[in-house]
């Protein structure tokens, strides 16, 4: 990267430091954008989740963000069909899973207190995790590698501000959810004006970010579009797609 070209990158925010994860099988879920208005949707998700249960104990349960279409906060999990998606999730912890919410570009207003009576349930920005069977894997949404949309990184910088999420979160919750509407309207609008290659993954920031957790393989999501990337020196970065109605988690060791 030219110093030219360095110029009109955002600057990486990576969010809070990984969380460190040691477990026998790692299931993995991305970009559900699950909506109350589509219940049929959330009831498939539940089952998928249902189906790791005989799998759960030692295991690693990580949705990677985008959770929700449209997160609000914590009063979102009292509505149906979220509360049976949190039964859900609260059953895999119990059976003896590690259950990772991760935040994404649509629910940065997730916080661990927000599902603090379920047990083994955390939120985080990204995990590393470690099988028998292979290296460290730094599992997280991917939007924080994406430093050409200046737009965007400026505006997931000032939600992440803890500052504007405590602001946010106090107001009400009819506030929130036509803020959280109306970003989920720009966002889309936005995406479809801007040059692919600004919507993409900037490979040096992935690589350093590598590099500092110890790590030689990603796994994204953000993109909605499956793609397996080599960066050399044993660098790798599998993108997955956006979760289809109906479909089973993906399993680490199988990408």
């Amino acid at each position: 990267m030219n110093a030219r070209n360095a110029r009109r990158l955002a600057r990486y925010l990576p969010g809070d430091r990984p969380e460190r994860l040691s477990v026998a099988r790692v299931f993995l879920f991305t970009d559900l954008h699950l909506d109350v208005e589509r219940p049929a949707e959330c009831a498939q998700f539940c089952a998928s989740l249902h189906a790791l249960l005989p799998r759960a104990s030692g295991a690693a349960v990580i949705v990677m963000g985008d959770l929700f279409d449209a997160y609000a906060g914590p009063e979102d999990w009292a509505l149906e069909p979220f509360s049976q998606i949190r039964e859900g999730l609260s059953a895999l912890a119990l059976a003896g899973a590690q259950v990772r919410i991760l935040r994404g570009n649509r629910d940065v207003l997730l916080e661990p207190a927000h599902l603090l009576a379920e047990s083994g349930i955390g939120i985080r920005d990204s995990v590393v995790v470690s099988q028998e069977s292979g290296a460290a894997t730094l599992i997280t949404h991917g939007d924080s590698f994406c430093l050409a949309d200046r737009r965007y990184q400026f505006l997931r910088r000032t939600l992440r501000r803890p500052a504007m999420r405590r602001f946010l979160l106090a107001r009400s919750v009819g506030v929130r959810r036509w803020l959280a509407n109306r970003l989920r309207g720009v966002s889309r609008g936005e995406v479809a004006r801007k040059p692919l290659e600004h919507l993409d993954v900037v490979p040096e920031a992935l690589c350093d970010e590598l590099a500092s957790q110890g790590c030689q393989t990603a796994v994204i999501g953000h993109l909605h579009q499956e793609r397996r990337l080599d960066f050399g020196e044993n660098r790798r970065l599998q993108i997955l797609p956006a979760w289809i109605p109906g479909s089973r988690a993906w399993e680490l060791a199988a990408l």
